[in-house]
């Protein structure tokens, strides 16, 4: 899915709605197949992902909040492009 650039902003290329991917909400939390159900750009122009999770995950002493499997959230994508992703394609081999 292509989000239009304007202005100053440049577009963004992000998963399909529909598509699996390999997600987190933070980077305390390894990585979790989840499907995207969509994608809009904030007006303080992040970039935010509707998931669905599709696993779920639960580290006791944490500091995180669990995962579980089938929940619905929002993760806001960051803006240093040199911080580890958030949201991983998956290639069709590892499907």
């Amino acid at each position: 899915m292509i989000i239009k650039g304007y202005g100053d902003i440049p577009p963004a290329y992000l998963p399909d709605v529909g598509e699996v991917v390999n997600a987190r909400p933070s980077e305390a939390v390894p990585y979790l197949r989840a499907v995207v159900l969509g994608a809009q750009r904030q007006k303080n122009r992040r970039i935010k992902i509707k998931l669905e999770w599709l696993e779920g995950h639960d580290v006791p002493g944490a500091t995180t909040k669990p995962i579980a499997a089938g929940t619905v959230q929002w993760i806001v994508l960051p803006d240093d492009v040199s911080a580890p992703p958030l949201v991983k394609r998956i290639s069709r081999g590892d499907a």
